[in-house]
């Protein structure tokens, strides 16, 4: 078997390195500028290089590596955003990834990296009108120093380009099907800058039969044999879902606020009825709020109409009926939806009579399929003065990014952060933004076994 290496740019949780060394692969240097996550991957790899922030990496004089991975931020991208494309400050990072991987390959004499694995949302395909995933192409196109020009199109969810010496292939996957009961639908690309095994990599199967979901099954979150009505009482919309096996889908942290928005969770077994309504004028939320009553409140004029999407009157009937809110209705599932990191989802509590608690960190880590135990003992009592010196530095870019400002923290702040680091919604954040280490290991463990030649 040769020995592979691999580098990881917008390391995050540090998944990609995990499903490397689960895979048989070296992970030799990592790239991230957020301080809890950087904490988090300097203590699970002491071994591994943290080079810190993207901007700031020269790709010359790294360390030449087999594989490069770079889940860019996505935020430009996405549809909950601002659909800035690759020309937002924080997706058009991909450039930068970019170009070390250039840098890389002419100080290489275009020998490293081999591959690259691009992770990004499935509103990549779409965004401006979808010439941002044609840059996407083009930009790797270029970096196998291909001349190819790749065509627009609308972008369906796989595909593959194969060039003389080069190749690209790219595959949506849903960590839903790899054994975590998430439902998150990524991008994920493969490139091969000196070979044509990309599309052998990621869409020829093999069967895989030890690649099945039991291999990395997660913990169940609630066991529950009842199935129950959650209500969302939103003040944009209402919605109603079923619950079934105890696993609820995500709910948001902003169902707890603005106007008492709190989610009932109902058993449909019940004979009363169950009302939610919102009243709103324009975009203004007036008032929101659920009531349980066999007498609907009075209609207001400013409730827009039931088919409508930013409010209304929503009314379930005993016995499970499904709500009269023309558009509603609940959906049967026992997976949560996507993490993200601007909102804390939730689940039904069953022995505390269907208390909405919030989800842990450690159950979001497990719905990312990581280890329980990966944010644990990140404290250091007695950090060096060179230590300091760097987290300093760390802070102080992190400070600069964001704020603009660059303020550095003295060492009695330092001290005390890297001695209780851990932070539950830092972790959030974490989560949200990383990626799942079964779809990950698929991908990595398939370059390995392709350049093994044993796929």
């Amino acid at each position: 078997m040769k020995e592979m290496t691999m580098g990881s740019l917008f390391s995050g949780s540090g998944a990609f390195e995990l499903a490397a060394i689960l895979s048989g692969i070296t992970p030799k240097f990592n790239s991230e500028v957020s301080p809890f996550p950087l904490r988090v991957t300097t203590k699970r790899f002491p071994e591994v290089k943290a080079l810190g922030d993207v901007c700031k990496v020269d790709g010359s004089k790294i360390d030449p590596i087999d594989i490069l991975t770079f889940g860019s931020p996505c935020q430009d991208l996405s549809i909950a955003g601002k659909r800035k494309g690759l020309e937002g400050e924080r997706s058009g990072l991909f450039r930068q990834a970019l170009r070390i991987v250039s840098e890389m390959r002419k100080a290489t004499n275009n020998k490293y990296p081999r591959y690259l694995v691009w992770e990004n949302v499935l509103g990549a395909f779409t965004s401006n009108n979808g010439d941002d995933f044609h840059a996407v192409l083009q930009e790797i196109t270029n970096a196998a120093n291909g001349k190819m020009k790749i065509p627009k199109a609308k972008w369906l969810g796989a595909g593959c380009i194969m060039g003389e010496k080069f190749s690209i292939a790219w595959r949506t996957f849903d960590s839903q099907y790899w054994g975590v009961p998430q439902r998150r639908k990524r991008i994920y690309l493969v490139a091969d800058l000196n070979g044509t095994t990309a599309e052998e990599v990621l869409l020829k199967s093999d069967g895989m039969p030890w690649r099945t979901p039991d291999n990395f099954r997660s913990t169940e979150i609630q066991e529950n044999e009842c199935k129950s009505i959650l209500v969302e009482n939103h003040p944009a919309d209402s919605r109603v879902r079923m619950i079934e096996d105890g696993i609820c889908q995500a709910l948001t942290q902003r169902m707890g606020t603005g106007g008492g928005n709190v989610p009932l969770v109902l058993n449909p077994d019940l004979p009363q009825t169950y009302s939610m309504k919102f009243s709103s004028l324009g975009s203004k939320v007036v008032r929101s709020y659920c009531y349980q009553s066999d007498v609907s409140n009075t209609l207001m004029a400013a409730v827009p109409a039931p088919e409508g999407n930013n409010g209304g009157i929503c009314v379930l009937e005993g016995n499970g009926s499904r709500p009269s809110h023309k558009g509603d209705g609940y959906k049967e599932s026992d997976v949560m939806y996507t993490l993200n990191t601007v909102e804390v989802n939730a689940v039904a509590y069953k022995d505390c009579d269907y208390i909405v608690r919030r989800l842990t960190p450690m159950e979001c880590a497990r719905l990312q399929g990581m280890p329980d135990w990966w944010c644990d003992d990140l404290g250091t009592d007695n950090p060096t003065d060179e230590e300091l010196d760097w987290w300093r530095d760390i802070f102080s870019n992190w400070s600069m990014i964001n704020e603009g400002t660059g303020k550095p923290k003295t060492d009695e702040q330092l001290r005390k952060w890297l001695k209780d680091p851990y932070n539950d919604m830092e972790a959030y954040k974490m989560w949200g933004n990383g990626v799942t280490l079964p779809v990950a290991f698929h991908v990595l463990s398939s370059i390995k076994l392709v350049h093994d030649g044993k796929k």
